[in-house]
């Protein structure tokens, strides 16, 4: 667990230190219970927590993932995928979508249940609906995402995630399922089309500075800014007085 797994899952720091303080909380009460004699939980110290990952998918590997994605053999798993890459929804909240919540008059789908406790609406291209259509009903079970008439939407497909990934050409060491959300935010800011405030609104973050956190400039976007300042302060010259700047 201190490295990071658990039943051979690979999970965050700062998810293994929730657990570890668990464990030490109840061997504190258990001493003073005096049902243990010592806390051995307490001589474990915390794993060093970085939740700010600096990996995310460019533009081209979000295409090859969509692609992918699409002809995967299991349309429920392979429909999640795409779909948390084309609206940048956390995995949570788009597991627990059901049928009834999507409105194709207006391009639209309700999430019921968001990480802020809040309900809230996101607005579907044409290729979304594509994905949304292309993947079948099981019996009576309510959830889009389903394999099963149980009930129940499928669960985390994190095998099928990595065979999209290994087939593109991905480390999958180096991503998890959000960092789709992650790549979301980083092309929607890098683009230049998009105010934090309109990748705010998409994200359902609950204040500006989490928006902030996944604005990553891409080295080409970085490039072409580092070429804007040349061109403001040429364009500002041109306009000025040239007679500055002339030859004697």
């Amino acid at each position: 667990m201190l490295e990071g797994r658990i039943h051979g899952q690979q999970y965050a720091p700062s998810t293994c230190n929730r657990a570890l303080a668990i464990l030490k909380t109840m061997g504190r009460y258990a001493l003073r219970q005096d049902i243990l004699e010592k806390n051995e939980a307490d001589k474990i110290p915390l794993l060093k927590e970085n939740n700010q990952r600096t990996r995310f998918f460019d533009a081209d590997e979000i295409r090859r993932i969509l692609d992918a994605a699409a002809r995967y053999p299991n349309k429920a798993a392979g429909g999640l995928i795409a779909m948390l890459l084309l609206t940048g929804t956390r995995k949570s909240e788009m597991l627990n979508v059901m049928h009834k919540h999507i409105d194709r008059d207006n391009r639209s789908l309700f999430i019921p249940y968001t990480k802020n406790g809040r309900s809230r609406t996101v607005y579907l291209s044409e290729a979304a609906l594509s994905i949304i259509d292309s993947i079948p009903r099981v019996g009576s079970n309510p959830y889009l995402f389903a394999i099963k008439d149980n009930g129940k939407p499928i669960s985390e497909p994190r095998w099928a995630y990595e065979k999209i990934l290994a087939e593109c050409g991905i480390d999958k060491s180096e991503v998890c399922f959000h960092t789709t959300r992650h790549s979301v935010a980083s092309l929607l800011v890098s683009s230049g089309q998009y105010s934090l405030y309109d990748v705010k609104a998409q994200l359902a973050h609950a204040s500006i500075q989490s928006t902030e956190r996944y604005a990553k400039l891409t080295p080409e976007r970085m490039r072409q800014t580092g070429q804007g300042v040349t061109d403001l302060l040429l364009n500002t010259v041109t306009a000025g007085n040239n007679d500055d700047f002339s030859t004697p």
